[in-house]
């Protein structure tokens, strides 16, 4: 669906979309101005960066296709959860296998998703160091959604534990919603040292 129609949807009483493709969106944005920034910073003053720029470039874009990709399975999955709930109690052990099945699914794709933001920590930092100064405004914004993609991604994996029995899977979300929380903190402090370079007087230079 268009933009327009993913926002409609998105506001409406439906179930889905939700928080999680929301998330995999607001990730695919994140990635397209990491992308911008690097694709605006292999010109004559970046000869020395084209080529790793070049790379990051695509890395970006890569990134910004896989994280639409979460964004619909997401929905997806919710929905096979649903399918799960609604089926007839004649047979339990049928329905709860379902349950359990679509639920692992749905802690799957916050985990992916936010695996995904995280993988790309080292391009910002390279982003930050050697881009096109000009934009630098665009990297924090790039910072901004893919932190707040992976804020989502860990309310996601928090709320659907609740309903994992399963002591090893627990355990794997428990160190990833650890790991993102770290990289949402590393990502929040560059965020917060391009703003206080963007309030100095010779920020440009």
């Amino acid at each position: 669906m268009n933009l327009g129609t993913f926002l409609k949807e998105l506001s409406s009483r439906a179930a889905t979309p939700g928080g999680g493709a929301a998330a995999g969106l607001v990730a695919a944005m994140g990635a397209s101005l990491g992308a911008m920034v690097a694709a605006l910073s292999q010109g004559i003053r970046y000869t020395s960066v084209a080529d790793s720029m070049k790379k990051l470039e695509e890395r970006f874009l890569e990134s910004r296709d896989r994280c639409l990709i979460f964004a619909n399975q997401d929905s997806a999955a919710f929905q096979r959860w649903m399918a799960a709930a609604r089926m007839s109690f004649e047979d339990p052990s049928a329905r709860e296998e379902a349950l359990r099945a679509a639920m692992e699914e749905a802690c799957r794709l916050p985990m992916a998703l936010g695996e995904e933001v995280s993988g790309l920590q080292s391009a910002l930092a390279t982003l930050q160091e050697h881009g096109n100064v000009r934009v630098l405004s665009d990297v924090g914004a790039a910072l901004a959604l893919l932190s707040a993609a992976l804020e989502i991604s860990i309310l996601n994996l928090r709320i659907n534990q609740q309903g994992i029995a399963d002591p090893c899977l627990r355990g794997k979300l428990m160190r990833s919603i650890e790991s993102f929380d770290r990289t949402c903190a590393v990502m929040r402090e560059w965020e917060s040292q391009i703003r206080s370079r963007l309030e100095g007087e010779e920020w440009n230079e």
